[in-house]
């Protein structure tokens, strides 16, 4: 008989099997121990609730809803977002997912959230699976290439500069992301803290994140990944238009002979005409999808208010807000 349990109900045992979840995943042994033990604020980092399908004391399969905020045009809504779905290889196919997810919907039903999200790939398998649970694809990051055969012409920007960022510069990149997204809809209401979740966590080491300074003063910052043949921008922004020009000029020079890529990050909107003038090859969407469901029966112009949110030119979501 399968059992729905939380982190809580689960023997030492179970919990040190969920590992074998984690691992089958891709994550560290020691993934779900953490996002279990991080707290901000006395409570679990972005409401961080796993449910798991147990039978006879062993873990077969997890999904974990999230409490995030989406923003519209009028309003806050509430979001259940739903991650970390991943059934043991050998669980296949028994339903179970399915039969988490569901619990995570009649639970936030319960406490009166109204929307739905995921993240997954337009070839995955669970696409399918997803459609039949009644979630539909709202959004897809666009992304832009180019490889940077020679030092730009134009001199660096006059008085930007860029320097690796430290643990302590956590609070200022969640104040800039602040700044930078006062005027815009979508995934704009982080959780707090949460660029230092993401670097206690595991997740990104600090000295992967660029800052940008305008003669001496933070003005925006770029996540990078980088190795010989390419430079790849997970998330970047800036809060003035002239930061964001001196933000990429300063990022090319930064990838000479090398390719330079920025996805998932709606900075690939912000730089539009200026990328295509630059010799950028772009793609308005990519194989990630953002789902969506509505928990129950919603009026058409809630659906349709919703609907604008994801298709508005001021609409928000980098890396950081991928769950």
């Amino acid at each position: 008989m399968i059992r729905i349990q939380e982190w809580s109900e689960l023997s030492a045992w179970a919990r040190d099997r969920v590992s074998l979840l984690d691992v089958s995943d891709g994550d560290p042994a020691s993934y779900s121990e953490r996002q279990h033990s991080y707290r901000v604020d006395g409570g679990p980092y972005r409401g961080y609730h796993a449910l798991f399908a147990v039978r006879d004391g062993d873990v077969l399969s997890r999904a974990v809803g999230l409490d995030l905020t989406l923003t519209t045009r009028s309003c806050d809504e509430p979001l259940l977002g739903i991650a970390d779905v991943v059934t043991r290889p050998d669980s296949l196919g028994r339903g179970l997912a399915p039969l988490l997810i569901e619990e995570l919907h009649r639970r936030a039903r319960a406490r009166g959230i109204r929307w739905a999200a995921l993240w997954t790939h337009r070839t995955w398998s669970a696409h399918r699976g997803y459609e039949r649970l009644g979630y539909r694809d709202a959004y897809s990051p666009a992304f832009l290439l180019k490889r940077i055969r020679a030092i730009p012409s134009a001199d660096p920007p006059e008085g930007y500069t860029l320097r690796p960022c430290r643990l302590r510069d956590a609070a200022l990149l969640d104040a800039l992301f602040d700044r930078a997204s006062a005027e815009r809809v979508g995934f704009v209401r982080r959780p707090p803290r949460a660029f230092e979740a993401r670097f206690r966590l595991g997740g990104r080491r600090s000295n992967t994140v660029q800052l940008l300074l305008h003669q001496g003063k933070p003005t925006g910052y770029a996540v990078l990944d980088a190795d010989q043949h390419q430079v790849v921008c997970h998330e970047a922004l800036a809060v003035r238009r002239a930061d964001r020009i001196a933000l990429l000029r300063l990022l090319e020079r930064r990838s000479v002979g090398r390719w330079l890529v920025f996805r998932r990050t709606t900075f690939v909107g912000e730089l539009g005409v200026r990328a295509a003038r630059r010799g950028y090859s772009a793609l308005p969407l990519e194989h990630s999808t953002l789902m969506v469901k509505p928990l129950g029966r919603l009026p058409p112009a809630d659906r349709a208010a919703l609907a604008r949110t994801f298709g508005d030119p001021r609409f928000s979501c980098h890396t950081g807000d991928m769950f």
